[in-house]
C-alpha cells in the first residue's frame, strides 16, 4: 500500500478553515465537531488517493497539486 501524501496548507488555507471551524461550531451546537469530522475524512481520502475526484476548470487552480 502507498504511503499517504502530506497535504499541505498555505497560511490563507488554515485561517479559512479556522474560521469555518468557528463558524460551524456557533451556528451548529448539535453538531460542533462535523465540519472538523468531515474535513479530516476528505483529507485522508485525498492523502490516499490524489487523483480523486475532478481536476478544477478554473485557470486561477492552474499548477496546483
Amino acid at each position: 500500500m502507498n504511503r499517504p501524501l502530506a497535504i499541505i496548507f498555505q497560511l490563507r488555507a488554515t485561517r479559512d478553515i479556522e474560521r469555518a471551524d468557528e463558524w460551524w461550531r456557533t451556528n451548529r451546537p448539535s453538531s460542533p465537531d462535523l465540519f472538523v469530522t468531515e474535513l479530516t475524512r476528505v483529507l485522508d481520502a485525498v492523502a490516499l488517493m490524489p487523483t480523486l475526484g475532478t481536476p478544477a476548470a478554473s485557470p486561477r487552480a492552474r499548477g496546483l497539486n
